[in-house]
């Protein structure tokens, strides 16, 4: 079954998610797997670039596999459910202008009712995966930089809605996060695990239940980010029932400590 789809599934795939975004999404090789994803089937891209809003590069993938229903094979339309990405490169930019790299899908108010209902490839994303991922993110309007490497991520919500519950865990191995002229978290792993409440349409994060493990110390956090004017407002609270001050101290920069 998979030899006879797979160069039909291929070019579905590759055409209907280039028609969904404002850049070009460009793959290598691709094959078709219903045993390694299975109950689901799995098709693997690889050797994957995806260009950004701002003529440079989103994502570099050695490997990247859009998980869906088995059965939707044989229908008209592939509902992919959930996304797999490994061995890459992600990059994310804020300009001094506040344009961002990562603005890339299509509104689906751009093209009439009558062509989002023909589209054969529905990304209704459920579940995101991320496996040995490097992340480079610049915030040029407010001189933030921070460059870390996503050993494990995994992420789920209904990412087509503009508000909706996130939960995530990951496993990170942070480089610097850098604001202004001061060095954070330079190398330091941090793990966590979040449920956050996301309101993209008025700019905020609500922390609901949300746990962060960083150099031996396991914290608690609650609390509100919101985008304003220039940046963010943080209202969060942290607390650790068990926790070393020696070793939060020594997370600060030399200036501060």
């Amino acid at each position: 079954i998979a030899s006879v789809f797979e160069d039909q599934i291929s070019e579905r795939l590759v055409t209907e998610v280039n028609k969904q975004l404002k850049t070009e999404f460009r793959v290598g090789e691709f094959n078709l797997s219903l045993i390694s994803g299975f109950p689901d089937a799995s098709a693997n891209l690889h050797d994957v670039e995806l260009g950004d809003a701002l003529s440079g590069t989103l994502l570099e993938a050695q490997n990247l596999s859009f998980r869906f229903g088995l059965f939707s094979l044989f229908g008209s339309n592939i509902k992919v459910h959930s996304i797999v990405i490994e061995d890459g490169s992600l990059y994310l930019k804020k300009d001094k202008r506040g344009r961002t790299n990562y603005d890339i899908i299509k509104s689906s108010s751009s093209g009439s009712a009558d062509n989002v209902a023909e589209r054969e490839v529905a990304l209704s994303l459920d579940e995101a995966r991320l496996n040995r991922v490097e992340v480079i993110y610049v915030d040029q309007s407010v001189q933030q930089y921070t460059k870390f490497h996503l050993n494990k991520a995994v992420a789920s919500g209904d990412f087509s809605a503009s508000k909706f519950s996130l939960s995530s865990f990951a496993d990170i191995q942070f480089h610097f996060f850098q604001s202004g002229e001061e060095q954070f978290l330079v190398d330091e792993e941090i793990i966590y695990d979040a449920k956050i409440d996301v309101d993209f349409a008025n700019g905020t994060y609500e922390f609901d239940d949300v746990t962060v493990g960083v150099s031996s110390n396991i914290f608690n956090v609650d609390g509100l980010m919101e985008r304003i004017e220039g940046g963010y407002n943080y209202d969060l609270k942290i607390k650790s029932d068990e926790g070393s001050l020696s070793s939060i101290v020594a997370l600060l920069p030399p200036e501060h400590k």
